[in-house]
């Protein structure tokens, strides 16, 4: 929280408890959190207690840190010390219940539970555990940002925590998005990044947060907003920097590779096109999907330390075309998830979860590059009379230049399929087209099929009718 003064992106902390006066003061911070409580949103703090800054050492002691084991950002806290395990836990209370956050979003905790050197660290692993109970205890949530946690360590059957950030979408996704030739683009590393990084994890896949652009990722020295990385047709490190070691080698990518103009790839359709594909991968995979300031316009200028750069409002709230569908795109695309954009179910099939909630995916077609697969979600309790009906939600997904006048794809028995969202066509959603379903008509393992029409680099979300 305080002091940020080096080019690493404010992470270079020397309290856990204080704020950079460059933000405002504690003050300032409550009335934000109660602001944003009024209009229904919660505030998550990113509590970075893996290192501190450097120099740190000389404030409070170099007892407390580990000797010849600094991290890339700064001194690393030596959890074995009660001193400072008793501060981490001061401070998560104070935020949590003085200051109100909602929940802790604990950073990178690879290297509290592992040591600089790459060794296990059981200190740091409990450390985490305990400040997973403070939270739970609490009613606040606990999100582990864990790159390269692939065996569910941090949830149940582990340390506890809520939520864990996944990267695995992302890197699965990201070259099937930016690869300027349709042929490179592999459909099978779409699939992995949809059904999770592990799904012997032990954990529901909705415990993961699931993003195409992050803090991390989006720097115009990694790998970039995503409508630029498709306008430049790769990401934006040097080709030894992509080929690092661990889940979050690309932080240590060095010199970037030239960031073309904000103009250039407003300008380039397919930038748009390509990257609202990963919009819809997103927000339709099982996971919390989780939107980086400016991608909710498609904002593609260069995200950097310090400037940012903030939200430009006049390109927000300027009828420009792209941004007007960006914004209803994702409008769209949330109302689905939370379910406010669905009919109700015929008379005796009782209400239906939002499938865009749930686990539940299969991906039945992935062929000529494109993509189809179902969504649902289950009932807590499965002898809950109430639902009887499990809601389907099928997602189809081009990801070429070509365009299909009438696309036919096998579905699951049903009485008709409704056409909700298109991302090359906004009258899509006012409009909800209901399409025929072709009975005795197999197609990819289903009884029946539908046909429809399918432009190029684009998606359609169908919900099933009955």
């Amino acid at each position: 929280l305080y002091h940020s003064t080096s080019d690493i992106w404010g992470y270079d902390v020397l309290s856990f408890m204080a704020i950079d006066s460059v933000y405002g003061s504690l003050a300032d911070l409550k009335a934000f959190i109660e602001a944003a409580h009024s209009l229904g949103l919660a505030v998550f703090v990113d509590f970075v207690v893996n290192h501190l800054m450097w120099g740190a050492e000389e404030v409070f002691g170099s007892q407390l840190f580990l000797h010849g084991q600094d991290t890339d950002w700064g001194p690393r806290p030596d959890f074995s010390k009660p001193a400072v395990r008793s501060y981490v836990h001061a401070a998560a209370l104070f935020l949590l219940l003085s200051v109100g956050a909602d929940g802790l979003r604990i950073d990178s905790t690879k290297t509290l539970r592992k040591l600089p050197s790459g060794g296990p660290d059981a200190f740091g692993a409990s450390l985490l555990a305990e400040l997973a109970v403070t939270c739970r205890s609490h009613g606040r949530l606990v999100i582990a940002e864990d790159l390269e946690d692939g065996d569910g360590v941090l949830q149940w059957g582990g340390l506890g925590f809520h939520l864990q950030w996944d990267m695995s979408l992302f890197c699965w996704i990201y070259d099937a998005l930016v690869h300027p030739l349709d042929e490179f683009r592999d459909l099978s590393r779409v699939i992995k990044g949809l059904v999770g990084l592990a799904p012997g994890r032990g954990h529901a896949l909705r415990g993961r947060v699931i993003f195409m652009e992050s803090h991390d990722t989006a720097a115009s020295d990694r790998y970039g907003r995503i409508p630029a990385a498709v306008h430049h047709g790769k990401s934006f490190m040097p080709e030894c920097g992509e080929q690092g070691e661990g889940g979050d080698a690309f932080q240590k990518a060095g010199e970037a590779l030239p960031y073309p103009e904000n103009a250039d790839v407003v300008a380039n359709l397919f930038a748009a096109r390509r990257a609202a594909l990963g919009l819809v991968l997103m927000m339709t995979a099982p996971g919390i999907p989780m939107l980086l300031q400016g991608q909710e316009v498609c904002d593609s200028r260069p995200f950097k330390w310090p400037g940012g750069p903030a939200v430009d409002w006049t390109r927000v709230e300027a009828p420009d075309e792209q941004v007007v569908q960006w914004k209803q795109l994702c409008h769209e695309l949330i109302a689905l998830r939370l379910g406010k954009s669905y009919s109700s179910l015929a008379d005796g099939f009782g209400p239906a979860l939002p499938p865009l909630q749930g686990d539940g995916i299969h991906v039945f077609h992935s062929c000529s590059g494109v993509l189809a697969y179902l969504r649902w979600s289950e009932a807590e309790d499965s002898r809950d009379a109430k639902y009887v009906q499990p809601r389907l939600a099928l997602v189809v997904v081009n990801f070429t230049y070509s365009s299909f006048d009438s696309f036919q794809l096998g579905v699951p028995f049903s009485r008709t399929w409704q056409l909700v969202l298109s991302t090359v066509d906004s009258s899509v959603s006012k409009s909800s087209t209901d399409l025929n379903v072709l009975h005795n008509t197999p197609n990819d393992g289903f009884p029946c099929s539908i046909n429809f029409t399918l432009q190029a680099y684009s998606a359609l979300i169908l919900l099933q009718r009955s």
